[in-house]
């Protein structure tokens, strides 16, 4: 995390202290994701944006000094970041959304994400991605590329990752929220590069030409996360599978509603997504396991590096997922070289390996809710804890009332309880902080109940982890002892239900609220990164009180304005 200078230097000293301890790659990464977060608002295009870099580039090189190398490269790099984001939003012309009208069409592709199916009386829909590669227009074959939806509706076809399809359907763009204030599908189909919806009827409407046509690993990988999944849904009730399911390998649409709106009004909806700490878990396990049966420290990293890859493909390589497994392999590789690992220049190049790779991330609401908690983790955590520590270290009374203090109990549990609950409240009181502008401006929601929601939740949740992939090892040794052990898997399943449930039912557990603007984002946060204000010895008490007086009239209107509340 970043250090300031001590007050006794001079700013110009200090500034430069400043700075050095700063990696390149922090400030080049972040400008770069500036840029390509920049390229929607501004209209140009890129062929311009490029020929003036060309020409201002041997300018701006010709005033190199040790002093303006720094801002030449921030320079750099938030061009090079605009143009990344310019690039992805110019479509080529063979594009399926360029090329393609609504109404009846067919097309020719593969699929790239595993089918998922959902049920509802004799009605099936199954749903996944298509990349296309070619289309039928007025009786000829024209080459085309881009990604669609497709939703075939009672298909009666087995359908598998890496499958060739040709697929009869009404082609149509998905519809945009009328209500402004409603969940706007069409803008989050657009961030993910999907720009249409292929709507197959019966099972004369696919036609599979062909297997296997991806990268054989990944076809592998991907038709075990589908048969693991089914195996789930034997083993265990409808809704505790669809919970595994979601909490193990990011599939979600078999959850029913109630129980999606229970985890949103508490604050724990994160849990239904794989997030970076169901692949911390899944590689720590790893890890420990390989320690215990004594291999090697290379092969102990390589290996779990290994696991990493395969977990990030098994739990359906999304941003969160991708995010924590690049910071993984990359710490890993840190400690195979022998160079101790630095958490934020770590995070700050897993953003620039994803950004790079897909600038389309940054404006998805799991990239940076994954990002925005990290940072949270890294930034405001030891703040919090230091504040919570200093809190219990003052009366008795409040040290006896947070430890539940049993009189003949043994000092050192006394001691790692108050360690264990002041680490995880301080976290989770962290991650709320950091997490309010992004939660509320894409969900208009906020849970004060959330911190406590979380420190019961999330153990729970590591609980279900645990037991879940027990019970797949436990199946593929021992199908008929599974059977048994479904039964105790299911019970953590229906702990975790029920305390969220139990949560959210509690009165004013949570409030709606409107979507924050811009300047409430740089507000927030401009004052979360100017710590100095509140932890620097050297700044009078009296400034402290009216700087924080000053934010609260700034954000009291705001929630003056969500105008109601709902609560149960």
């Amino acid at each position: 995390m970043l250090t300031l200078p001590k007050p006794r230097l001079s700013n110009r000293k200090a500034s430069s202290k400043y700075f050095r301890f700063i990696s390149p790659i922090c400030y080049l990464s972040i400008s770069f994701a500036l840029g390509i977060a920049l390229a929607p608002f501004v209209k140009v295009s890129f062929l311009s944006v490029f020929v003036l870099a060309i020409f201002l580039l041997p300018f701006i090189l010709s005033f190199y000094s040790k002093y303006f190398y720094p801002f030449i490269c921030v320079l750099a790099f938030l061009s090079l970041g605009f143009l990344f984001g310019l690039n992805e939003q110019t479509l080529p012309k063979n594009h399926i959304a360029v090329m393609a009208r609504n109404g009846w069409i067919v097309l020719d592709g593969i699929v790239t994400t595993v089918p998922e199916t959902k049920k509802e009386g004799r009605k099936e829909t199954v749903s996944f991605l298509m990349d296309v590669k070619s289309m039928y227009r007025n009786g000829l074959i024209e080459m085309a590329q881009g990604c669609v939806l497709v939703m075939l509706h009672n298909p009666k076809a087995s359908l598998s990752y890496g499958d060739k399809l040709r697929i009869k359907g009404n082609l149509e763009r998905p519809k945009s929220a009328r209500n402004p204030y409603a969940f706007d599908y069409s803008d989050y189909l657009a961030k993910l590069g999907i720009y249409q919806i292929l709507r197959g009827i019966g099972k004369k409407s696919v036609s599979v030409l062909g297997h296997n046509e991806l990268n054989p690993t990944l076809v592998l990988l991907n038709r075990l996360r589908a048969h693991l999944k089914n195996r789930i849904d034997y083993l265990l009730p409808k809704l505790d599978a669809a919970l595994a399911n979601a909490l193990l390998f990011g599939f979600r649409k078999d959850i029913p509603r109630f129980a999606k709106d229970d985890f949103a009004e508490t604050g724990t909806a994160h849990l239904l997504a794989i997030s970076g700490s169901h692949v911390s878990f899944v590689s720590g396990l790893f890890l420990v396991i390989c320690t215990f049966l004594k291999f090697p420290r290379f092969i102990r990293f390589v290996l779990t590096m290994t696991m990493i890859i395969v977990y990030t493909v098994l739990a359906g390589v999304n941003p969160p997922v991708l995010r924590s497994g690049v910071m993984s392999c990359v710490v890993l590789l840190g400690l195979i070289v022998g160079d101790e690992a630095n958490s934020v220049n770590t995070l700050c190049l897993a953003l620039f390996v994803l950004l790079t790779w897909s600038p389309n991330f940054i404006h998805q609401a799991s990239f940076q809710l994954s990002f925005a908690a990290v940072f949270s983790l890294i930034y405001l955590y030891p703040k919090v804890k230091n504040l919570w520590n200093s809190g219990l270290n003052r009366p008795n009374q409040i040290r006896e009332l947070v430890l539940l203090k049993v009189e003949h109990a043994p000092k050192s549990f006394l001691k790692r309880t108050q360690d264990a609950l002041g680490d995880w409240a301080a976290a989770s009181i962290a991650v709320t902080i950091g997490l309010f502008p992004i939660l509320t401006y894409y969900f208009n929601i906020f849970s004060p109940v959330s911190i406590a929601a979380n420190l019961i939740a999330i153990p729970v949740s590591f609980l279900n982890l645990a037991a879940t992939l027990g019970l797949l090892i436990l199946d593929f040794a021992f199908p008929m002892l599974a059977r048994f052990f479904g039964m105790f898997v299911a019970l953590t399943y229906e702990l975790l239900m029920g305390s969220v449930s139990l949560m959210a039912r509690i009165p004013f557990g949570y409030f709606y609220l409107p979507s924050p603007n811009g300047y409430f984002f740089i507000g927030y946060y401009g004052f979360l990164a100017s710590p100095w204000w509140m932890f620097r010895k050297s700044i009078s008490k009296w400034v402290k009180f009216f700087f924080l007086i000053a934010i609260a009239c700034a954000i009291f209107p705001y929630f003056i304005s969500a105008g109601r509340n709902t609560s149960k």
